[in-house]
């Protein structure tokens, strides 16, 4: 089919979509962070991880939050919740208010103590759980009022890398950017499910290429500059356009080349539309056009002007934005292959070349615009994250074996 590549013919295709639904890992679009399912044990070792909090022996407070419905106020939220047991607010907003769980050293010591505070944060936060240093010595006074009031200051100037946010759904925290969990045809072009919405998996968009819709620019708007007009029955559209043009003070006798940037924009683009009574310019006939290309000779006139262009929302990667923010491998499994100048990132506008170059590994559009030879490279180096079941390793080997054919 027009689809169809070496990758597809050959099943690679096939088994890389299994490979990365299994064992790829996500990244988030705007910060580039890692984005994971989190438990309570899991966020205990990121804290232990993390030098301000494990490697300082930090005093830590944990806290989530609960929104206010609609219906309710938020005198009656926390009415609701001071006969559950939860006396302390670390800060009142509109929408919400944040709830203390508790706040404890971080140590050993208190390990068991703060894993049961971290389940029952997720499990009232409704999987969300908010991890902040806090002083030493601060948990005295909770009840005092003067307390309070510095409690909200601070939480007010409090510095965002001061906290640390978690949740058990496939969610970034710190951009509060929610994403699906991955299927096979997620990695799939020929799948509506992986598939870009705009070019429909093709990589690329038809539209109307102006060079051939003004392919000589020593000729003025009078003389022909715009040649589909210039046959009988568009002739009207000719007309139209020399009076509007004469209205808007743009010449019709200058040659094309000549004319301002600003000039040749409202030729194609136009005003308004035509039951608008304004100039609706090059662009909206051929949009006309498009609502009658179920006549034959219309369709032999669009063929006439046709451009194969790039898609603009996925950059010719055939696949949605969401499936390529799924990395497999290492940084330096990726480093080995691919430059950084040769890994797509169209679809990471929001993050900058030291963010970017940092990405752990490839997607599977970077996998699939590897020479041969360097994507057997890859998959002979990589070491997939544990737990992985068998099945996901004999992929890997099929993989192996059909670009080695």
């Amino acid at each position: 089919t027009s689809r169809s590549t070496v990758g597809t013919m050959t099943e690679l295709n096939d088994h890389l979509k299994l490979l990365f639904a299994r064992a790829a890992t996500l990244y988030c679009s705007s910060c580039g962070r890692e984005v994971r399912r989190d438990d309570a044990e899991s966020i205990y070792a990121a804290l232990e991880r993390e030098p301000r909090v494990g490697g300082a022996a930090a005093r830590v407070l944990v806290t989530f939050s609960v929104p206010i419905p609609k219906n309710f106020k938020r005198e009656e939220v926390e009415t609701f919740l001071t006969r559950q047991g939860y006396t302390r607010i670390h800060a009142r907003s509109k929408p919400a208010i944040e709830v203390i769980q508790d706040r404890l050293a971080f140590g050993p010591d208190n390990r068991s103590r703060l894993i049961e505070a971290l389940e029952t944060a997720l499990k009232f936060g409704n999987g969300f759980v908010t991890v902040r240093l806090t002083e030493a010595g601060a948990a005295a006074g909770e009840a005092d009022s003067a307390n309070r009031s510095k409690r909200r200051r601070r939480a007010a100037l409090e510095p965002a890398n001061a906290q640390f946010k978690f949740s058990s759904h496939r969610h970034c925290a710190h951009c509060d950017l929610s994403y699906a969990d991955p299927v096979p045809n997620s990695f799939s072009f020929n799948s509506p499910v992986g598939a870009c919405e705009t070019c429909r998996g093709f990589g690329r968009t038809i539209g109307i290429d102006y060079r051939l819709v003004i392919p000589d620019e020593s000729k003025s708007l009078a003389d022909g500059a715009v040649k589909p007009w210039q046959t009988k029955s568009n002739r009207e559209c000719q007309d139209d356009l020399l009076r509007y043009a004469r209205e808007r003070g743009v010449p019709t006798t200058t040659p094309w080349r000549e004319l301002t940037p600003e000039q040749r924009a409202w030729v194609i683009e136009g005003e308004g539309s035509w039951r608008q009574k304004k100039w609706y310019g090059v662009k909206r006939f051929f949009d006309w056009l498009e609502s009658k290309a179920y006549r034959m000779h219309v369709r032999v006139l669009l063929s006439k002007y046709r451009s194969y262009d790039v898609c603009p929302a996925c950059g010719g990667a055939r696949l949605k934005p969401e499936s390529l923010l799924w990395r497999l491998g290492s940084l330096d499994d990726a480093r080995g292959v691919a430059g950084l100048d040769r890994r797509f990132r169209a679809h990471l506008p929001a993050l900058d070349d030291t963010t970017f170059g940092a990405l752990p590994g490839l997607n599977v559009h970077d996998v699939m615009m590897l020479p041969v030879q360097d994507a057997l490279r890859f998959f002979e180096r990589i070491r997939l994250p544990k737990p992985l079941d068998d099945a996901a390793e004999l992929v890997l080997t099929e993989i192996g074996t059909r670009l080695r054919y």
